[in-house]
């Protein structure tokens, strides 16, 4: 299917969710410490996600589409410094770099297999369809930890203990 749009159009689309979430993380950096972690970071997520893949699957102006990536890389920017922060407050001092390793380790790790699943989801159902359904799977994603007890802990700023390993 041809929509008439090329690879610049891609590459604006990418530059104007990235330059927004540079902001959005400096702005993170600014004011962050002052902010309700769970509702930022709940927010953040509702707005980074669900909204991109849903203006990319139904036919909505152009305009849109750039505005809606603008608010999700905003809102994206607020999300690694609350997760290295509660991170590291809550890994002892001697795991931080074993614990920190592994996680970039497995998300980098991941990252191809989801191209592959991208590309064969796209085949299988159409794109529309993709982007629907992962955005939904995105989107409980998002929400799943709101039900967890666990998270209500990320309003309470403590430091590992030092001692623990």
């Amino acid at each position: 299917m041809e929509a008439g749009h090329g690879p610049g159009l891609l590459g604006a689309m990418l530059a104007v969710f990235s330059g927004s979430s540079m902001v959005g993380a400096a702005t993170a950096a600014s004011i962050g410490e002052r902010m309700p972690r769970l509702v930022v970071y709940t927010a953040a997520f509702l707005l980074t996600g669900f909204p991109r893949f849903l203006v990319l699957a139904v036919d909505v102006p152009l305009a849109l589409v750039f505005a809606t990536l603008a608010t999700g890389g905003f809102a994206s920017g607020f999300l690694n410094p609350i997760l290295s922060a509660v991170m590291f407050e809550r890994i002892p001092k001697p795991l931080i770099g074993r614990v920190t390793s592994m996680s970039a380790a497995l998300c980098w790790t991941l990252i191809p297999f989801g191209g592959l699943f991208g590309g064969a989801l796209i085949s299988g159902i159409g794109l529309p369809a993709a982007l629907l359904l992962t955005g939904t799977a995105y989107l409980a994603a998002t929400l799943l930890p709101l039900a967890r007890r666990s998270f209500r802990g990320f309003e309470k700023r403590r430091i590992a203990d030092a001692n623990s390993s």
